[in-house]
């Protein structure tokens, strides 16, 4: 796994977005995939599913990112 992840600024200062949900976005963008499986996000937090989920969500209505199932 790589050592870092890049971040657009526009996500950060977002005013829109919940911390949570910064927070997931910043953890997806240090995956070395394009593709992320939400059951990864899980093993590396320490947040409930439900709270993951939900951030997921946000993300997703802002546009930030596509659920494929």
């Amino acid at each position: 796994m790589k050592q870092y992840g890049l971040i657009d600024k526009k996500i950060l200062f977002d005013n829109s977005l919940s911390l949570e949900a910064k927070g997931v976005y910043g953890l997806m963008m240090s995956f070395d995939s394009e593709i992320v499986n939400v059951e990864e996000i899980y093993n590396y937090s320490s947040e409930d599913k439900e709270v993951i989920d939900r951030a997921v969500q946000e993300l997703q209505a802002h546009g930030y990112v596509f659920i494929e199932k």
